[in-house]
């Protein structure tokens, strides 16, 4: 054994801060995190500390002297916020972007309110890929859970939305998909979204001896003027070959069926008559693998 000597600890410094926003508000419950500046590089090693109360403010121990790096957000979804580097001895502060609220009204065809619509929101205007990128999988929607509530009259308020573009997509049991872009600058605002009654196709998938096939999935565009302009998934069909497409509105659709057995058959489906897609009979392919002849 060697004795190395004593190694004495400086008691650390206490971290006092708030949590604000671009309007000078409080923003309660806000998550943060911590680390002392290095000079040594750019690189701060953080550690989170007890989040914000009712009135933004956090605090923290064990903290080096000189500087601070401190980051914050308001929760669960929303981004991180780096503010500069500021003295530890003082009140530090960290400055989040404002957040506003939309408020939809959500109406039948018939224009009476809707009882539970289901929402979709999406970071991005309407036809620029916003829609695209979420069916595509590049892209999540918004976190809902903490946003949404409900207002009198069918209408739903969905707080704490940062300012930039954003598409909503409405759907409700028995009517045609509805959607709305809007962009938040630096106000509260109000949309509205008018579901119009579904428009109905049929498509049944049959072999070349008119059986069914089951469990062929079956996409479909809208041809002309459309939400999203790519096929999107509709179903699978059922024991019969059938399957009928109600989320969808226009006057003809472009419609592919595709099974991993009987291959893929495509169609144009149209108001009040029904599409038949028929597959041809799966083939066989047979070789020989040789090793040296």
């Amino acid at each position: 054994e060697k004795d190395v000597g004593t190694i004495r600890m400086r008691r650390g410094e206490e971290l006092v801060g708030r949590v604000l926003d671009q309007k000078g508000e409080a923003v309660p419950e806000a998550e943060v995190f911590a680390g002392s500046t290095l000079t040594m590089g750019p690189v701060d090693l953080g550690q989170r500390v007890e989040r914000a109360d009712a009135e933004g403010r956090f605090q923290g121990t064990g903290f080096a002297p000189g500087k601070v790096t401190v980051a914050a957000r308001r929760g669960k979804g929303h981004p991180w916020v780096l503010a500069e580097p500021q003295p530890i001895i003082g009140e530090v502060v960290v400055t989040l972007p404002a957040t506003f609220h939309t408020d939809v009204a959500v109406t039948q065809a018939d224009g009476k309110p809707v009882e539970k619509p289901r929402f979709r929101l999406l970071a991005g205007k309407q036809g620029q890929g916003a829609a695209e990128m979420y069916l595509l999988g590049f892209s999540k929607p918004i976190d809902l859970d903490d946003r949404l509530e409900t207002r009198p009259e069918g209408v739903w308020r969905i707080s704490q939305l940062l300012p930039g573009q954003y598409t909503l997509i409405v759907d409700v049991d028995g009517q045609a998909s509805g959607a709305v872009s809007f962009q938040v600058v630096d106000a509260d605002l109000a949309v509205a979204v008018k579901l119009e009654a579904p428009t109905v196709f049929t498509v049944r998938v049959l072999d070349l001896e008119d059986r069914p096939i089951k469990n062929a999935l079956v996409s479909a565009e809208v041809q002309g003027q459309s939400l999203i302009d790519m096929p999107m998934r509709c179903g699978r069909t059922d024991a019969d070959g059938r399957l009928v497409i109600d989320r969808l509105r226009g006057e003809t659709l472009r419609v592919s069926a595709e099974h991993p057995r009987w291959g893929a058959a495509h169609g144009q489906a149209k108001l009040n008559e029904e599409l038949v897609l028929r597959m041809a009979p799966p083939g066989s392919l047979r070789g020989l693998v040789l090793e040296n002849g």
